[in-house]
């Protein structure tokens, strides 16, 4: 169905011929009908407006399908590239303030993940004075998108700012609404937190409390540990991790950073 979905969302005018290519199909059987139900006029009338409907509530309900089926796919590891059409469609479909809101924020999730900090950060800057990051029980997330976009950018005082807005919509959510992998993903933020001012000791420590929830936190785990282990001194534990986020990471923006450090590890014999 994820493939109906996304071609009806791609190509809204052909789905809605070949809707109607159906309903010819259906209405060239009007004549069996006749002789077996005595009200085949009403029937083929219920049936064509059952099938006009349908496509109704399909187109309109396809980009809530395609958003979450997308991150799904996305957090377990897939290239973010294939993924990139649909959501960027779902982004430019502002059917509502609430849907746009989530459909940006998943958006400049896949072009981080794809390496391109700058358009991630502009389609966040255009949703951060929306209402709906308060109301949003992961609204944390945006903030945390907005302070990694910042700290790929250079901005360190911004990427810090946002960081800490994350951390108060955080710690102000009812803690049965917080899920594992939403305090994994915390726990992820606040290492590269450590990461970013030079706790490089305590920030290795913290990974250990890490306890991935899907295979993109999982190749964070492992690109952070790299890094760690990298400002310690720890190459060849460095290396390993690296490896792992290659092998792991499919074409996650983390594999070609790994690649390239790895390649400088390997020149020196580690």
């Amino acid at each position: 169905m994820y493939g109906f979905h996304k071609f009806i969302l791609k190509h809204p005018l052909l789905g809605f011929f070949i809707y109607l290519i159906l309903l010819l199909a259906l209405l060239s059987v009007d004549s069996m009908l006749y002789a077996v139900l005595p009200d085949a006029d009403a029937f083929i009338t219920d049936l064509t407006a059952a099938a006009i409907l349908a496509f109704i509530i399909s187109y309109f309900s396809v980009p809530d399908y395609l958003n979450k089926k997308a991150v799904l796919i996305l957090n377990n590891g897939a290239n973010p590239e294939e993924l990139f059409d649909v959501m960027s469609i779902c982004f430019n479909r502002r059917l509502n303030k609430r849907r746009h809101f989530v459909f940006a924020s998943n958006y400049a999730a896949a072009l981080l993940e794809m390496g391109r900090a700058q358009e991630a950060y502009n389609v966040l800057y255009s949703i951060k004075d929306s209402k709906l990051i308060s109301k949003q029980v992961f609204g944390f997330v945006f903030y945390d998108n907005m302070s990694v976009a910042c700290e790929e950018l250079g901005d360190f005082i911004q990427a810090n700012e946002w960081y800490v807005k994350m951390v108060l919509h955080y710690n102000a959510l009812p803690r049965l609404a917080v899920m594992d992998w939403a305090t994994m993903h915390m726990r992820l933020a606040e290492i590269r937190f450590d990461y970013r001012h030079g706790n490089f000791a305590a920030a290795m420590k913290k990974l250990d409390a890490v306890n991935p929830a899907n295979l993109t936190q999982d190749i964070e785990k492992a690109r952070l540990t790299a890094d760690i282990a990298l400002a310690l001194g720890q190459k060849a534990y460095a290396a390993s991790a690296m490896r792992y986020v290659i092998a792991k990471g499919n074409k996650l923006y983390a594999v070609q950073r790994c690649r390239e450090k790895l390649t400088e590890l390997e020149s020196e014999g580690i």
